[in-house]
């Protein structure tokens, strides 16, 4: 849980898609996280990318007891493609 000027910012829904294929799992009204789930997320051999990731994946553990393991935040992957001699275009905020 993270308080911000009084108020409470917490996780509500994790959205997790491959291809055209997409999980909306609505962490807060959830009994229980599925164990599938958990060994999902802390397995380092997957990488999880998007944008504005970095605050969420911070709640997690304080929110729900869960890690990610392999977290990218497009917002600062730039510096990274343009030190491998590539330029991507500005990503949308």
């Amino acid at each position: 849980m993270v308080v911000v000027n009084g108020h409470v910012h917490t996780v509500y829904v994790l959205q997790l898609c491959v291809g055209k294929f997409c999980l909306v799992f609505h962490i807060l009204h959830a009994e229980k996280i599925p164990l599938e789930l958990i060994n999902f997320l802390e397995n380092p051999k997957y990488t999880f990318v998007g944008v504005g990731l970095d605050n969420d994946v911070e709640k997690l553990p304080s929110d729900y007891d869960l890690k990610v393991t392999n977290v990218h935040d497009l917002r600062t992957c730039d510096d990274i493609f343009r030190h491998r001699g590539r330029r991507v275009g500005p990503v949308a905020k």
